[in-house]
């Protein structure tokens, strides 16, 4: 067993070897994140946190990776059932999945009244599931295999409101030392000593300490956002005229958050950010400006989540990446009624119409008005 000189965990101590040595995310594999740090913490490390912090950090953000459709490097975005607001005021549910697609997480069934029901399913096989139950439980005369040589099946798009979260539901003892850890790795990344970040180390290792981080929407520290962009990054910047050392972690484009790792730098002034878009897993390169006095840092711990600031920095992602949804879904929609219509005429690929196949597609009617 091969002992790198000097390389300690920064989370537990123990000599980082060529056996525990591991590669740790910046900004989780989880979330989108691509680049590793090696040499920073041990495997057994590595893993408890990821089984503990990062996966909580995942739970929370999981909806938005739905919603956005990220790209992971590992692994594929799990799916989740959300409530739904239908335009009555009803209540009702809906499942996402990582490509995109939705779908009833559950049959459903509704009494139309003179002994009928309907009953809505994702698959033939679920429907005839639930038709089982109904006739052994309450509706004896059923006929199941009638109702499904009757069945019709269609695709539609919802048109009720998708619950997904609120913007306070991210963060606490857990996921937020996912959060400060991104920041201490990318500093370990810079070539920066852990040991000297004492407040993140300190939040990292002691269970009943005080937060180093909170939520900043005072002012854009992205000088050069990309307008309506969804994307991650860290950054960490060291400046010894003030002593901080300081680090800046944002999700999506519109959860950021200010750390403290320390409050006594006294190293070389630097400034490095690793930022991803994680739809398209492509690297971006963002300017972070990390310029805040004691006070202000101090006012970031206890100030409540500014949910209005945070909805200011939500709209403009949501908005532009619901009108790309809208052009990729119609793009598609007319694509798929294309190959349908082709052959449905009975065309092959790459043959001329016929006029009889021509007025297949465009209708008969609408065929000879043109003539």
């Amino acid at each position: 067993m091969k002992i790198l000189e000097g390389i300690v965990c920064a989370l537990c101590g123990v000599s980082i070897t060529d056996s525990n040595s591991t590669k740790e995310h910046l900004i989780p594999n989880s979330i989108g994140g691509r680049k590793t740090v090696s040499d920073f913490i041990c495997n057994s490390c590595n893993n408890i946190a990821g089984q503990e912090w990062d996966s909580e950090l995942a739970k929370q953000l999981n909806p938005w990776a739905l919603f956005f459709c990220i790209n992971r490097e590992r692994g594929e975005v799990p799916s989740q059932v959300f409530e739904t607001i239908e335009s009555d005021g009803r209540k009702g549910k809906i499942k996402l999945n990582a490509d995109g697609s939705k779908e009833r997480p559950i049959p459903e069934c509704h009494d139309n009244g003179n002994g009928q029901v309907s009953v809505s399913a994702n698959s033939i096989k679920a429907a005839k599931q639930m038709l089982v139950g109904l006739k052994r439980k309450k509706y004896p005369n059923i006929d199941v295999d009638g109702s499904l040589k009757n069945a019709k099946q269609e695709t539609h798009y919802p048109n009720h409101i998708v619950k997904l979260l609120d913007g306070s539901s991210i963060g606490g003892e857990k996921a937020g030392r996912s959060i400060v850890k991104s920041a201490l790795a990318l500093a370990v990344m810079s070539g920066i000593d852990f040991r000297i970040c004492h407040n993140a180390c300190n939040y990292l290792k002691n269970e009943n300490s005080e937060q180093n981080f909170g939520f900043y929407y005072k002012h854009d520290l992205v000088k050069n956002r990309p307008d309506g962009l969804v994307f991650h990054c860290v950054a960490v910047c060291g400046n010894p005229k003030t002593k901080q050392l300081l680090g800046y972690v944002e999700y999506y484009g519109f959860y950021r958050m200010v750390i403290c790792l320390s409050d006594s730098y006294s190293g070389k002034e630097f400034n490095h950010c690793y930022a991803i878009n994680p739809i398209l897993n492509e690297e971006l390169n963002l300017d972070i400006s990390l310029s805040l006095t004691n006070e202000e840092i101090l006012a970031v711990y206890r100030e409540r989540f500014p949910i209005d600031r945070f909805k200011e920095a939500l709209d403009p992602v949501i908005s532009n990446w619901l009108k790309k949804k809208r052009e990729q879904e119609l793009n598609e929609a007319i694509s798929q009624a294309f190959e349908d219509a082709w052959i449905n005429c009975g065309a092959k690929k790459d043959e001329i119409l016929t006029v009889v196949q021509i007025e297949k597609i465009v209708g008969e009617t609408f065929f000879n008005r043109e003539k």
